[in-house]
């Protein structure tokens, strides 16, 4: 019979950790989950993950880090650069359609400007005042007519 030790748990949980954030990578190029059949990198300054593909594709036209903008070292990023020309057209095409996959999120962002900003106020707990149109409009009124009467009785 054979006994399950204390040690065969810790290893057997820290297995199952390490699959769960394994899963749980996340590229901040392309926003989707790095599962551990993908190749995933870090960034060695910022520790963010990337999928490896979309880090390579992003440093052919790049030398920083595409969220914390460090400069990566020249080590780190010839790693990353294509061994054959076949593998820098698939960069190519990658960047390409990152970059499609950006513009449409710019103009997404710019035709939806108002809404984004009364979310994150929202969510910021920020309270916006009505605008006091009665409060800036009718003192203007009131001067005009005054200054009108005032004309009107010096004018007679």
């Amino acid at each position: 019979m054979e006994y399950l030790y204390i040690s065969d748990f810790i290893w057997i949980a820290f297995i199952n950790l390490v699959c769960l954030t394994q899963l749980r990578m996340r590229c901040n190029i392309c926003y989707n989950d790095i599962y551990f059949d993908q190749k995933g990198i870090k960034c060695p300054r910022c520790l963010n993950d990337y999928h490896h593909d979309h880090l390579a594709a992003w440093l052919l036209t790049e030398s920083n880090c595409p969220t914390c903008r460090e400069t990566l070292s020249t080590s780190f990023r010839d790693s990353l650069k294509p061994r054959s020309d076949q593998d820098r057209i698939r960069l190519q095409e990658i960047s390409n359609s990152l970059n499609s996959i950006g513009r449409e999120l710019d103009r997404w962002e710019r035709r939806n400007k108002k809404r984004l900003r009364r979310m994150r106020e929202s969510r910021a707990g920020v309270k916006r005042e009505p605008i006091p149109w009665g409060k800036l409009i009718i003192p203007p009124v009131l001067f005009i007519i005054w200054v009108a009467i005032l004309i009107a009785i010096f004018l007679n």
